[in-house]
Formats: C-alpha cells, sequence, structure tokens
C-alpha cells in the first residue's frame, strides 16, 4: 500500500472518531433535575463553565425538581450552610438505584439548562435525599437555585 493511500485511512478513521464522540442532542434544553452521566461520549454535551471541563449527559434526568418533597436549609458544624431536600416515593426509589450505579463516579444537577452541581457519589442513598453546599456556588447562583422552592 502506498503511502497516499495509508495517509488516507489514517485521516478517514480519525475524522469517524472525532464525529462519533459528538454529542448527538448539543442544543437539547435540559430539564432541572440530577443526570446521570454517559460514559460513551454520547447524548447531551455540557460544559461546567467554571471550570470549562465537558461532560456528556443521558438524555432524561434521572430524579427532576418535581419530585422534591420538601426542603431544609441547615448550617453544619464548620457554619457552611445548605439545603437538604426529601425526595417522593418515586425519586427515592430512581435516586438509590442512580447512586448505587454511579459509586465512584459524578452525579449532575442542571438548573436552567445548566450545570449547576457536580457531585461524586461515594455510596447508595436510600433515604430519598440529596444535599447542596451554599459554599461551592455563587449568590446569584444560589439565589437562583432557591427560587424553585417558592
Amino acid at each position: 500500500m502506498n503511502a497516499a493511500k495509508i495517509l488516507t485511512l489514517i485521516l478517514t478513521f480519525s475524522f469517524l472518531n472525532i464525529y462519533s464522540q459528538k454529542s448527538e442532542y448539543p442544543e437539547k434544553t435540559l430539564e432541572n433535575g440530577w443526570y446521570e452521566l454517559n460514559s460513551s461520549k454520547s447524548g447531551i454535551t455540557k460544559t461546567e463553565k467554571k471550570t470549562g471541563i465537558k461532560y456528556y449527559l443521558n438524555f432524561e434526568p434521572i430524579v427532576k425538581t418535581e419530585n422534591f418533597e420538601s426542603f431544609e436549609e441547615f448550617e453544619n458544624y464548620q457554619k457552611e450552610k445548605g439545603i437538604s431536600i426529601k425526595l417522593d416515593k418515586n425519586g427515592t426509589e430512581k435516586w438509590k438505584i442512580a447512586t448505587r450505579n454511579s459509586i465512584g463516579s459524578n452525579l449532575v444537577f442542571i438548573l436552567k439548562n445548566e450545570i449547576f452541581c457536580i457531585q461524586k457519589v461515594n455510596f447508595e442513598i436510600t433515604a430519598g435525599i440529596c444535599a447542596f453546599w451554599k459554599n461551592q456556588q455563587t449568590e446569584k447562583e444560589w439565589d437562583n437555585f432557591k427560587k424553585i422552592f417558592k
């Protein structure tokens, strides 16, 4: 095989590899809620604005804000503030499965079609509770987040 044919094959495979990694739905508007990462690097692409890291998310949310049953603002012993959220029965079951499947990985919370929070999952959460920390957001982001509870 001559050099021109080899170069053509290399360029073709490179193009196919780049094309296959592009998101199928790059402009899709996402609902507010928790999303699992898509390990095949397909689905919906979102870039975290603070770090510039690109994430590939599954098309459907695990838990939507409509699954939020109640919330409580809290402060821990280090004076860090946050909000804990109790999920409804359906949300609790989905959250349990998603956290079990995502141990060692991240889950992403989308708010107003932007990444609001990325949390590493350390263990399965069976109680149907998730939490957000104020110190991970700007004051404006935090205020926008709290509006979903009104």
